[in-house]
């Protein structure tokens, strides 16, 4: 009987030790959902320019020109591309940005005519890769990097503000899918969800940042209002409930199976206590 108790507690040992390396496949920047990507961090040395989704409509909008290039190539991204393999060291990068969602984050890089992570990449068209580059290259002229310090807080406030209101936060970000989504409703209808891209307040009063004269063609700044990805997240979401995320998820799934097998060695020892 001891001997048996004993296999299970070590079966119960092993499982409880195999959960945190179970939580860290459900990476969250392995599964970014970038089509709630809200705020662009340009990276230079100790800090950054900040680059902010507007609440509203606004085609001149640095992030909005800068994302819908990004969109553009971010599902196109692959380990090689015409023979060439991604290694960090031969294709180097000039700029390095963070996107930041409701929930994580994302490093992306941009290299001469390619934009990718550190594991996969995509070839850019020469006028995207120069249109994006001179969005950066302006802002890095133009105005001071923000400190680090500052950095993390505003990456923080946007998670708090998800966690907290989600509903605030789409009224403090303007997504174009959701005028896609709401454009069959009524005239009733679309009055209420009007609220969605009413002006507020900045997300840091410390921190403001400017936009870049010049359009993206048609084709790039309409490409993340087209995007299926985009409107297949909003929609799981049904209006404003949070995501049930894949760490969750596998969280659950493993203290459930630990339940069980509580269960089970509960059975076996009145099993074996009903033998003797």
């Amino acid at each position: 009987m001891n001997k048996y108790l004993t296999n299970i507690a070590r079966f119960l040992f092993l499982l409880i030790l195999g959960l945190p390396s179970n939580q860290s496949i459900a990476d969250p920047e392995a599964t970014f959902d970038y089509s709630q990507s809200v705020v662009l961090i340009l990276k230079v040395e100790g800090g950054g320019h900040v680059y902010q989704r507007p609440d509203r409509r606004d085609p001149y909008n640095s992030f909005t020109q800068a994302f819908a290039i990004i969109n553009k190539y971010i599902y196109q991204m692959q380990p090689t591309h015409s023979g060439l393999a991604l290694d960090m060291s031969s294709l180097q990068a000039h700029d390095s940005f963070l996107l930041i969602n409701h929930i994580s984050t994302k490093m992306l890089y941009l290299g001469d005519h390619w934009l990718g992570d550190e594991t996969a990449f995509a070839a850019m068209e020469p006028a995207d890769y120069q249109t994006l580059k001179h969005i950066f290259d302006s802002r890095k002229r133009l105005s001071e990097a923000t400190p680090a310090m500052v950095l993390d807080t505003v990456r923080d406030n946007i998670h708090k503000l998800w966690q907290e209101d989600s509903e605030e936060f789409y009224q403090k970000y303007y997504f174009p899918e959701r005028d896609t989504l709401t454009s069959t409703k009524t005239s009733e209808n679309s009055t209420s969800t009007s609220s969605y891209v009413r002006s507020s307040s900045s997300l840091n009063k410390n921190l403001r940042t400017s936009d870049i004269s010049g359009t993206v063609p048609n084709q790039h700044s309409s490409s993340f209002a087209n995007s299926s990805i985009a409107v297949t997240s909003i929609n799981a979401q049904k209006e404003n409930q949070p995501l049930y995320d894949a760490k969750s998820q596998s969280t659950n799934f493993l203290l459930k199976t630990l339940l069980v097998c509580i269960l089970i060695v509960i059975a076996g020892y009145w099993w074996q206590r009903k033998r003797q």
